[in-house]
Order: structure tokens, then sequence, then C-alpha cells
């Protein structure tokens, strides 16, 4: 068999070069065409079977370097290549004459005998035949001025069309000049002529056609000479001339398509004719359902190749893909910034134009949204459609139900870049943030006292103006903040809705008895790594590995005091401030704390609702009891690790410490004498006073200490509650015991 004749057709016939002064002409997407139709006549020309090394051009598009030609000669031979056509070349095209060009690029008619030499037109043409393809070339863009040129090099249409012997009479002609051989570009691409964007799909082009105006027209007359940019001037005018003649006669809101209108029509009818078999959900449009469906299938088809996050529908992955591009492609108009959502942009829009057309017909507040109308009206609703799955906790946003989850996951996503402390929230970062910086935003114009949170300023002024705005609807008791009236109501709100089944104590929310059952079921997962203690929260958990640890996160910003608890930081903090809201109606003494204030006022009522079930003894406070508890069980869990003792409290055990420490905290303002212990600095201060706050009932006699009382009340009783193992005697003072059995213990080595 014979070797079939080769066609000397170069790379460089079907490439174009630029130079660097013609390469920054161009915009950008005119050098990604060009790369791609560059790519697209190397690859043809592969395809066919002509040998040749990989060009230069292509090697660097693959390296991303500038594609530049510094040889003139080269560069004017491209030129020539790609001159546009004459009107009278044009014509012939028009009349149906095959166009050819000769080597020196004249221009001759199919007459004329346009054609390779011998074999090597049979071999050609038999290939482009096996191929079934015609590569043709259809140059009709006119350059109106040497600027235009150079930027519309790529402007020329490239173009693939089935060959068909039976069709004589072809649209575009080929060009059978030896040594040139035009290759054509990839998938067509659809541009308007109006702005010069490009589409893929020509609906879309149709579709975008529709957003110029008329007037925009005159500012393209480049294309009055081409016959192809008269036929898609005409066709863009016909459209941008054409009427919606389609007006919806409830919001007179007109479209182009009457299909469009009867989509439209649906919203005002209310109908959602497209039901899910799966969960009986229904929506309006036939999309929507299809994307639903998705949902209950788990069909993610759209990944995110940077993160692998999965969509469900294109549109979603190409907001998501802006994320890690940081693209922003929505400008305002009215003050340039920029967004990367367009419904972000439209709801900013309405900022400036100040418009809020939905209003609520409750509390007849308006919004710019529909959506957040419909979120406003479930405060009037009491509608809360986000739970969680922990606890059965209730949220009306979305967002607090995420913010809350975090609660029980210990999640703590926003960190301060300064001392890489992490936050739940961000708002408390931002918060903490101020810290750094010593700035307290927020002062109040009464004491100057700073705040960082405006909301937290508003309540200080309450108390000095005295203001109650959130009164009790049961008895008219009058409160400054919201919740304080929410704690109060549930003292008259005696109809609990959740009762718990095990003890029959009932709670006001979900959420409360959820948490109340884990007693019952002694569930306790989350156990500590160092004692083996369990806890039931993980927050609970990760408070007390502190006190293994010595962690101290909490810093008071005045004095710069560590705390291991949030709450004994904001406890501290009041000291400083001098601040307490909480006074006694009987003594008119204050405090910090509401819970000091109820400890309190059972002094004065003599209330003590703690009873030990053991002794039945009562206490006044619930500490006292768990104290007592440990004395009947023996327990004393809090061990000095100088000398081993153990106490039945944390603090006896701090008191103690100091003893080996020779820490004394506690000064008198008076004399300047120092007590490791607070009560001994009350009680010292009473010397200075004169006061002796314990009397006698019977005799009227005034003592320093609560003890001294009790012992002095044993004297009128006859009462002796101290009595010795050894011998049975009783006494009226423990010390006079502890005397007693020092003797005992003489005695026995004298008896030896």
């Amino acid at each position: 068999m014979a070797e079939p004749a080769s066609v000397t057709v170069t790379f460089d016939d079907v490439a174009l070069y630029f130079s660097e002064q013609e390469w920054e002409i161009l915009e950008k997407w005119q050098k990604q065409m060009y790369k791609q139709e560059m790519k697209t006549n190397y690859e043809t020309l592969d395809s066919l079977g002509y040998a040749f090394s990989k060009p230069d051009l292509i090697t660097w598009m693959e390296q991303g370097r500038m594609l530049l030609i510094s040889e003139q000669g080269c560069l004017d031979k491209t030129r020539r290549t790609t001159s546009p056509p004459t009107d009278e070349q044009l014509n012939m095209k028009n009349t149906g004459k095959l166009l050819c060009f000769d080597d020196e690029g004249t221009p001759r008619t199919k007459e004329e005998d346009c054609r390779l030499n011998g074999p090597q037109k049979q071999d050609l043409c038999a290939a482009l035949r096996g191929k079934e393809r015609k590569i043709l070339l259809a140059q009709t863009a006119t350059f109106q001025s040497p600027s235009l040129r150079e930027t519309e090099i790529l402007n020329k249409k490239v173009s693939i069309t089935a060959y068909d012997p039976d069709k004589k009479d072809l649209r575009h002609k080929p060009r059978e000049t030896p040594g040139r051989l035009e290759i054509p570009t990839g998938p067509r691409c659809y541009s308007c002529y109006v702005c010069r964007k490009v589409f893929q799909v020509r609906r879309d082009l149709l579709k975008h056609k529709r957003s110029h105006s008329k007037s925009q027209l005159c500012r393209y007359p480049k294309y009055k000479n081409s016959s192809r940019g008269k036929s898609e001037l005409r066709r863009t005018q016909r459209l941008l001339c054409q009427k919606k003649r389609f007006q919806c006669s409830e919001c007179e809101k007109s479209y182009f398509l009457k299909g469009s209108l009867v989509t439209h029509q649906v919203v005002h009818t209310g109908q959602r004719p497209y039901p899910c078999p799966e969960c009986d959900k229904t929506f309006r449009y036939r999309a929507n359902l299809k994307k639903h469906l998705c949902l209950h299938r788990g069909e993610r088809p759209f990944c995110c190749g940077e993160c692998g996050r999965a969509f469900v529908q294109q549109c979603e992955l190409t907001e998501h893909l802006r994320l890690h591009s940081g693209e922003k492609p929505f400008q305002c108009p009215q003050c340039d910034r920029c967004f990367r959502l367009k419904r972000g942009m439209k709801v900013h829009l309405t900022q400036h134009s100040g418009k809020r057309p939905f209003h609520c017909p409750e509390c007849g507040r308006s919004f710019s949204r529909k959506a957040a109308l419909k979120t406003h009206q479930r405060t009037h609703s009491e509608e809360k459609p986000f739970s969680c799955g922990e606890c059965g906790r209730k949220f009306i946003y979305k967002i607090k139900l995420d913010e809350h989850i975090r609660v029980h996951t210990g999640e703590k996503p926003f960190s301060c870049p300064e001392c890489n402390k992490s936050f739940r929230l961000k708002r408390s970062l931002k918060a903490h943030g101020l810290q750094h910086i010593g700035k307290r935003p927020f002062q109040c114009p009464e004491c100057s006292r700073g705040f960082f949170w405006r909301n937290a300023m508003r309540a200080h002024q309450r108390l000095h103006s005295e203001q109650k705005p959130f009164p009790c609807a049961e008895c008219g008791k009058r409160f400054t903040r919201p919740s304080k009236l929410a704690c109060h109501t549930r003292v008259h709100d005696r109809q609990k809705e959740f009762p718990c089944g095990e003890c029959k104590k009932t709670f006001s929310q979900q959420s409360r008895l959820t948490q109340h059952l884990k007693v019952h079921t002694t569930e306790k997962p989350f156990s500590c790594a160092e004692c083996g203690r369990s806890f039931r929260r993980r927050a609970h958990l990760t408070e007390h590995t502190r006190l293994h640890s010595g962690e101290e996160p909490f810093q008071c910003p005045e004095c710069d005091k560590s705390f291991s608890w949030k709450a004994s930081m904001k406890f501290h903090q009041r000291m400083h401030r001098d601040e307490k809201p909480f006074a006694c109606g009987e003594c008119d003494k204050t405090y910090t704390h509401q819970s000091q204030l109820t400890e309190h006022l059972r002094l004065h009522s003599g209330e003590k609702p703690y009873q030990c079930p053991e002794c039945e003894k009562t206490f006044r406070l619930k500490g006292n009891l768990k104290s007592h508890l440990l004395q009947h069980s023996g327990q004393k869990p809090f061990s000095c690790v100088m000398c081993g003792k153990s106490f039945t409290q944390q603090y006896r055990l701090t008191e103690h410490i100091r003893v080996h420490s020779g820490e004394k905290p506690f000064q008198c303002p008076e004399c300047d004498k120092s007590y490791c212990i607070r009560g001994s600095l009350k009680v010292h201060l009473y010397k200075h006073s004169g006061e002796r706050p314990f009397q006698c009932p019977e005799c009227g006699k005034g003592f320093l200490q609560k003890r001294s009382l009790k012992a002095h009340l044993c004297l009128h009783s006859g009462e002796r509650p101290f009595s010795c193992d050894e011998c049975g005697r009783s006494f009226t003072y423990v010390g006079a015991l502890k005397t007693h059995i020092a003797v005992h213990a003489k005695e026995k080595p004298s008896s030896l």
C-alpha cells in the first residue's frame, strides 16, 4: 500500500502572535478565548496526523508565560493572514461564490480554479471527509480604526460545520490555499454585540439582551458594515423594542412570555400543586420539588474542590466558591460596596432607598424583607421552630440554636489573636478585644462608668433613674430588666407544664426537665481523667479540670486578679464598683447578689428550710447542710498537700493553706493588723467599734462571736454538750474538754 502523501501544514500557519503592546490591549476574556483557540488548533492538527513537535506557543501556555513574539516578520505575516476581507470579498461570500486565497493573500473565486497540486489535494480532502468535518473560516468583522484592529483580532468567527457532499452551496466557503489552514475553536460561544459578554447557551444570550436599553445600540456603530453584525443588531433591536405584553392583574408586574405570567400568578393564588411523596410537603414550582427530593435521597452532586462540601444545586456551589476566592461581583451603585450574593446587595439597597414595604399587623413594625417579617412574627405567635436535639430547648432563630449547640459541644470557634483565648460567641470576642485596648465605648453620663455593651449601660442607667419599665401582669411589681421579670413570673406560674415522673417535681421548661432527669438516671458520661469524678455536662467537667490544672482564665481588668470561673470574676468586679443593688427592707443592708439577700432575709424570718435527714437538724443555708452531712458520713474530701490534714469544705482548706504560706490578706483599716481569715477580721473590727452583736436573751450579756454566745447559753440551761470518752465527764466548753483529755494523756505514761 502506498504511503499517503503529506500536505505541508505547520502550526505557524494557523497561529496568531502578538506584540507586548497588542497583548496589553486585549481584555481578559479575549486572552482566554485566544488560548482556547490556539489549543484547539494544535489538537486538530495533531488529530489529522500532521507530524511536528509541540510548538513553543503551546509550551508557553502550559507554563503560564506571556504569549508574545518580538520578530517583526512573523508579526507582519500574522497580520497579513488575519486582515479583514474587503467589501468585494464579502459580496462574493454573500452571493454563494467560493472565496479562496493564494500564497500572497490574493482572493480568487471558485471559477479561478483554486486547488492543491496533484495527489496532495485528494489526500487532504480524504482526511477531512474521514473526520466528517470541513475546516472553514468566516471572517466578517471590519475594523474602523487601528486601535480596534489590534483588539479585535480574536473577534473573527472560526467554526467547524459538518461536511455534507450533497450540499454544494455552503454557507461558509473553505479556504483551500496550500500551506494555509485555519483551524476552528472549541465549543461555540454566543457573544452580545452590545456589551461583548459571551454565553455558551443561546437562550442565555437572548435573555441577557433584554437588559439593555434602546439607547445602548447607538454606542456600537462598528457593526453596521458587517452582514452578521447587521442581523444580530436587528435581532437585538426587535428584542429590546418588544413590550412586556403580559401583565399581572394583581400586582401589575409585566412579563415577556405568557408562561412566565402563569408561573407568577401561583404566588397570588397560594396554590402549591407539587406535593412531596416522602413528607407531604408542598411546593409552588416543580423545580423546588426536585431540589427538595434531593434532600430525601441524600443527593448532593455538586462538590467543592477546596473543602469537599457538597451542594444540591450548581448555583449553591457557585456562591460557595466565592468564599474561597473572595470574589464579590455584585456592587452597590450608590456606595460602591461589593457583595458576594445578589440577594445581599438587594437587602443593602433598601437601606439607601429607606423602603420598608413589609409591615407587621400586630405591632406595626416595618421590614425591608419579607423573610425578616416572617421571623419577627414568631415573637407574637411564640412559635419556636428550631429545637435542640440534646435538651429539647426551642428557639425562634436558627442562629440562636447554632449558638446554643456550642454549649453542649464545648466548641469555641472565635479565638482572640492577642492571647489565643477562645469564645463561643462572636460578640463575646468583640467585647474581649476591647479589654486589650482598654476601651469601654459606652459610658454612663451620671457616674462616668464605662461598659462594653450598650444594653449593659442602659440597664445600669435604670439604677440611677429608678426606672423599672417591666411590670408583672399578676402583682404589678416592676423590674429593671426583662430577665428579672421572667424569673419573677415563675413564682406566680405554679402551673408547671413539665412534671418529673420520678419525684413529681415540676418545671416550666422542657429543657429544665431534661436536665433534671439526669439526676434520677445517674448518667454522668463526662469523667475527669485525674480523679475519676463524673459529671452530667461537659461544661461542668471543663470547670472541674481547672481545679487540677490551676488554670484561672478569667482576669479582673481592675486589679489583675484571676479566677477559675467567670461567675466568680463577675462577683468580684462588683466589689470594685461597690455595686450592691439588692437591699433588705428590714435593716437596709445591701448585697451584690439576689441569693445573698434571700439568705439574709432568713435571719429576720428565722426560716431554716434545709433539714438533715439523719438527725433532723435544720439549717438556714444549703451549704451548711452539705457540710453537716459530711460529719455523718465522715468524709473530708479536701486535704492539705503540706500536712495531710483534711477538711469537709473547700474554703476551710483555703484558710488552712494560709497558715503554711503565712498569707494574711485581710487587713484592719484602723490598726493595720492582718488576718488570714475574714471572720477573724470581723471579730477584730467589733473591738474597735465596741459592738457586741450576739446578745444573750436571758441576761442581756453581749458577745463578739456566735460560738461564745452558744457556750454562754449552756450555763443558763445547764447543758454540757462536750463529754469525755474516757471517764464520761461533761463540759460546757470544748476548750475545757480538750484540757481534760490532756490530763488523761499525762496519766497514761505514769501508770505504765
